[in-house]
């Protein structure tokens, strides 16, 4: 089954369900966002009257707004390997800035079951965690490797790095 269209950041989910897999040129795009640090109504759509999210919230109401969705970490690195593996930071040991490819093996994360799938998959930042500390920032001398940090190469088409510090 594939999701036909995602909207996530921690503290707030908006999907569509699922369907059984449809040729390339019929399916949906997916959009997948997700964010570190915000609360349950950080956003307009979520009922913020201060912060504007009109791009945000425009997305929101093509889609589905989830209003009961947790975060499975107290900090982001535990949160974004769960919500990825589909698996609790205590189930995988995965309770610091790491990947959970070792724990999980050869299991697909939600990314790479979309890959597995035909879909093309792009990471744009981080997901897993990168080169921290030191940022991921390109510099001379530093291998791909450093810049992907903890990512997980399997779960990806294609990779982009944020070329700034973190």
């Amino acid at each position: 089954m594939l999701a036909r269209f995602l909207l996530v950041s921690l503290g707030s989910l908006a999907a569509i369900t699922t369907s059984a897999a449809k040729p390339v040129d019929e399916r949906m795009n997916v959009l997948f966002i997700i964010s570190d640090d915000l609360t349950a109504t950080a956003l307009s759509c979520y009922g913020n009257t201060v912060c504007q999210t009109p791009n945000i919230d425009a997305i929101a109401a093509g889609g589905t707004r989830f209003t009961r969705a947790y975060c499975q970490g107290t900090y982001c690195g535990p949160s974004r390997a769960s919500f990825m593996s589909g698996y609790y930071p205590h189930a995988t040991g995965v309770l610091g800035y790491k990947n959970p490819r070792p724990q999980i093996g050869d299991r697909a994360t939600w990314s790479q079951h979309f890959k597995n799938n035909g879909y093309y998959t792009a990471r744009v930042s981080k997901i897993f965690h990168m080169g921290v500390p030191g940022g991921v920032e390109i510099a001379e001398g530093r291998s791909e490797d450093y810049y992907n940090g903890a990512d997980d190469a399997d779960s990806w088409t294609e990779r982009f790095n944020n070329p700034g510090p973190e």
